[in-house]
């Protein structure tokens, strides 16, 4: 009974002063680093995590905070960490806009699910392709998008949008080039160096990609 007594008062004892090492000012947060590509809400999370300073490192709830952070549109991913004794770690990753959606009127831009997340006059980048697209036809342009994103010719777009059947891509010079959302990437590809060799000889006028040979005129 002795030896129980003993140890019990032992684990109270240990408990107490973890507690106390915990509650210790060794342990407060005084760093907070955020990193990552934070252009768009840059502010707000610096105004968020300024408020973590002061508060113990170890009772701080990593998930819930992660979870909260999330909730903001304009934000694809948080990483959080602890690094002892005093400094949290924070890493956000924004959503990369691909492309400028027209909606009443009015422009903003837009994730590769076709989430907006942003107003136009945020990001100011004149280097997407304007998208003037039905939202019934939405489906349709996820599948296009995915084939095409990270092609060369994606990058030559000034504006996307649909006829009848088939999906129209404005280039920069006014080429259209005509698909539909079941062309693959390696189409593209080709499509890019058909473009580029006859570009340099003739004033083209479209590029049709959507037969197993591709026409120009």
């Amino acid at each position: 009974m002795k030896g129980y007594i003993a140890r019990l008062l032992l684990l109270i004892a240990f408990v107490y002063v973890v507690f106390l090492f915990i509650e210790s000012d060794f342990f407060l947060v005084k760093n907070v680093n955020v990193e990552g590509n934070i252009y768009l809400v840059k502010e707000d999370i610096a105004s968020k995590f300024d408020k973590l300073k002061g508060q113990s490192l170890f009772l701080l709830d990593l998930s819930q905070m992660r979870n909260k952070i999330e909730e903001d549109v304009r934000i694809d991913r948080v990483d959080i960490s602890r690094e002892f004794p005093d400094t949290i770690n924070i890493n956000v990753i924004e959503k990369v806009p691909i492309g400028i959606i027209n909606k009443n009127h009015k422009y903003y831009y837009i994730d590769k699910n076709l989430n907006i997340f942003a107003y136009y006059n945020e990001i100011k980048d004149d280097n997407l392709p304007i998208i003037e697209i039905n939202e019934e036809k939405f489906d349709d342009l996820k599948e296009l998008l995915s084939n095409i994103l990270g092609t060369k010719l994606y990058h030559l777009i000034s504006e996307i949008y649909s006829r009848k059947e088939m999906f129209v891509l404005t280039l920069l010079d006014g080429t259209n080039v005509y698909t539909n959302k079941d062309i693959k990437s390696k189409k593209y590809e080709l499509a890019y160096k058909v473009y580029s060799e006859e570009i340099k000889e003739n004033d083209l006028e479209y590029v049709d990609v959507r037969f197993k040979d591709i026409v120009v005129k």
